[in-house]
């Protein structure tokens, strides 16, 4: 008989097999692959994003919402920089998002390494690797929980538990270790899991242009469409793949744009080149460029002004005949190039696979949370991190919820657990 069990060695579960670890917690922690924090490794593109100075509840989604408030309360963005201060992680800082000063995710998942060792020495936490769990059964009248666990040889191990916490995550990046198991057990206990689809992810076009613009990478006004509304728009870098488009503004961006999906909602991207003057001042600019280059073709007049793989792209969705002469075109020709090079539409969208997202939105549902994120239907199960029905937007927040979420389980912990 164990006091706790967490299942899944992510960042939430890293964490909070620490602290259990610093409590008392007579703890193991179980991880099907072969080493813990695989999926931390790979976050803010190898140097870990952990937090952001822009902080607040209205950058988290889902139906654990309310709880996540709750959490955030009290182990919000202060608490969580002292978290990692106290384990020799220092923040820096860039546009507001937080990483270690190090600049390598390494550090932070060794520094949780670190935390757990000291008590794995003393014997009282355990870490299993390639031992993942598939099922738990709750015996009520005894008040404990058996986890059943596959080994290595493939067989299988019952674990007897007073507290599990499933810290599995969801069904994004599974090569990283996380397909969804930890809801499957849920659902296979009466839990309530809400519907899933890949969060911050690529965005797939089956728009010709894409694939031809393949490899070319930007800084530009990206704004998503829905028939005539921008329902939201931001600067930054877009990339254009063989079978879609991504870079942070449209990861950012892929939430609202699946949610205009699911509705069947007619959506599409707006790229803006030229984001630093209106459209008539771009006309005027055009019409100045071609005048002074006038024995040039359009398409040679416009090197030098943008990308040049866009040129052809931008000539044809204006009208524009590549090779017509740049200083012939009229005035309605000049106001359909001003206005192409305002709004290069993306369309036929669909979003990326879990195979490539960075998170899952959906998960463990709001109502079957209790105090401390405890099963309202099971005394001693706990959910953590992003398992639960919540996700951040793109910038460090999903990790901050990660971690915040392993700082309230621990203090919701039964404490004569211990005594045991």
């Amino acid at each position: 008989m164990t006091d706790l069990v967490i299942i899944g060695g992510g960042m939430c579960g890293l964490v909070l097999a620490g602290l259990a670890g610093e409590s008392g917690f007579r703890t193991i922690l179980l991880e099907k692959t072969d080493r813990v924090g695989k999926k931390i490794l790979a976050t803010g593109n190898g140097r870990c994003n952990l937090a952001n100075r822009d902080f607040s509840i209205e950058h988290f989604h889902g139906s654990a919402l309310e709880q996540a408030r709750r959490v955030f309360e009290l182990y919000g963005q202060d608490r969580i920089e002292a978290f990692w201060e106290e384990n020799g992680i220092t923040y820096l800082e860039e546009d507001g998002r937080c990483y270690p000063r190090s600049l390598q995710a390494s550090s932070v998942l060794n520094v949780l390494r670190r935390s757990i060792d000291r008590y794995e020495q003393a014997g009282s936490v355990k870490v299993l690797t390639s031992s993942p769990a598939t099922k738990i059964v709750y015996d009520a009248k005894k008040k404990v929980y058996r986890v059943t666990v596959r080994t290595e040889t493939n067989t299988q191990n019952i674990l007897e538990a007073r507290n599990v916490v499933l810290t599995t995550g969801g069904k994004a990046s599974p090569r990283l270790g996380s397909a969804g198991e930890g809801l499957s057990i849920a659902e296979h206990m009466g839990i309530r899991v809400t519907d899933l689809r890949p969060g911050l992810c690529r965005l797939l076009s089956k728009d010709p242009m894409v694939r031809r613009l393949a490899g070319v990478r930007i800084k530009a006004r990206v704004s998503l469409i829905c028939e005539k509304e921008i329902l939201s728009s931001m600067i930054d870098e877009i990339l254009f793949t063989d079978d879609g488009i991504s870079g942070p503004v449209v990861i950012e961006q892929s939430r609202l744009a699946g949610d205009m999906i699911e509705a069947e909602k007619k959506i599409r991207i707006g790229i803006d080149l030229c984001e630093e003057i209106s459209k008539g001042e771009l006309f005027a600019l055009l019409e100045k460029r071609f005048r002074s280059l006038m024995d040039l073709s359009a398409e040679d007049a416009l090197e030098g002004f943008i990308h040049k793989k866009l040129i052809p792209e931008v000539l044809r969705i204006s009208g524009i005949d590549r090779k017509e002469n740049c200083g012939k075109l009229n005035r309605k020709q000049l106001g359909s190039l001003a206005e192409t090079l305002k709004d290069i539409p993306v369309t036929d969208l669909s979003l990326d696979s879990f195979r490539e997202a960075q998170v899952t939105i959906g998960g463990i549902a709001g109502e079957e949370l209790g105090d401390g994120l405890m099963s309202r239907k099971y005394p001693g199960l706990f959910f953590g991190g992003e398992i639960v029905d919540l996700d951040g937007d793109c910038g460090g927040y999903n990790l901050m919820w990660a971690v915040a979420s392993a700082l309230w389980i621990r203090d919701h912990l039964p404490e004569e657990t211990t005594n045991g």
